[in-house]
């Protein structure tokens, strides 16, 4: 995790795990696909949902991503 200069003030770098591919990637690399999962809980559409990470910057996991099941 590394730090930024901003403003004359230090910030921190966020990281996140790729849900797909498994690594620890700064936060600017991750991009989130938000997924229905009312269905498979049994609860009305549209009242469950997760946020699947993944890497922005590989296609691999962008298609990932769009077929993640829990």
């Amino acid at each position: 995790m590394g730090d930024e200069d901003v403003g004359g003030m230090k910030k921190e770098q966020g990281t996140h795990i790729c849900m797909v591919c498994g690594e620890l990637r700064p936060e600017d690399k991750i991009a989130v696909v938000k997924k229905d999962v009312s269905e498979k809980h049994g609860v009305p559409p549209g009242t469950m949902f997760i946020d699947v990470r993944y890497c922005s910057d590989r296609n691999e996991c962008k298609v990932g991503a769009e077929s993640y099941s829990i």
